[in-house]
């Protein structure tokens, strides 16, 4: 082997590696959103959510490009149904800005986080103990939804 064909090999060798670098840097590039729900949470000073039940949302962008959270719901699906079968799924809308937070549309930057709050009434209570509710998120990057199971505060 001479020395021009080892260096055609090596040079190969580095092109494949920069190749493969390259596809990993862009699978792993954009938005990268992070979230995790909570009931049973209480508000302390703000007056119009004090003395009531609260669920919790939080998500952040980990990412290295922007994203608008567009919309967010809530789901309730029934005790031993799969979170993949959404044909018996019960939506939910919920209105952004209770207690100041949980805007929507809001511009999610690289590094910032979102914060959403749920009233949790008799009838929230009840599908958390019948069966699973999740919070569903939408974004501009996407058109599947993040979905973000609200576990008890405990």
């Amino acid at each position: 082997m001479e020395s021009s064909d080892f260096a055609a090999w090596y040079a190969a060798a580095v092109a494949t590696a920069v190749l493969i670098w390259d596809i990993i840097k862009y699978r792993n590039s954009g938005p990268q959103i992070t979230g995790e729900a909570f009931s049973g949470w209480e508000s302390y000073g703000i007056e119009d959510t004090e003395g009531k039940g609260l669920a919790f949302a939080k998500l952040s962008n980990t990412g290295d490009r922007p994203t608008t959270l567009t919309s967010w719901g809530m789901y309730w699906y029934p005790a031993g149904v799969n979170l993949n079968d959404k044909s018996k799924r019960r939506p939910f809308i919920i209105k952004g800005g209770l207690g100041g937070m949980g805007k929507v549309p809001e511009k999610i930057a690289p590094g910032d986080v979102w914060t959403g709050l749920v009233l949790e009434n008799d009838e929230f209570k009840e599908m958390s103990e019948e069966g699973t509710l999740v919070f569903g998120f939408g974004f501009s990057h996407s058109l599947e939804e993040t979905i973000i199971k609200i576990k008890p505060n405990s």
